[in-house]
């Protein structure tokens, strides 16, 4: 029986050794906190729980937009 841990463990070391694994990384790292925000919450009323859930959605997307655009922009500046 495998260890999730130790498996996402592994995966993480993976996607580290390049930039575009790190921002993954980091998106996962948001996603996570906003997600158990959000779960272990139950006390929150809807019209608190609606920012974290619109941040939840949009905030890969800017990530991605952000991202794209730095590569359109700064691809002369590649060390190859």
């Amino acid at each position: 029986m495998s260890n999730p841990i130790k498996d996402f463990g592994s995966v993480a070391q993976g996607l580290a050794r390049n930039p575009l694994g790190i921002i993954a990384l980091f998106i996962v790292l948001i996603y996570g906190f906003a997600s158990l925000v959000v779960g272990a919450s139950s006390y929150l009323q809807p019209s608190e729980r609606a920012p974290i859930i619109w941040f939840m959605v949009l905030f890969p997307v800017v990530v991605l937009g952000v991202f794209g655009w730095l590569v359109s922009e700064h691809h002369k500046k590649c060390l190859f």
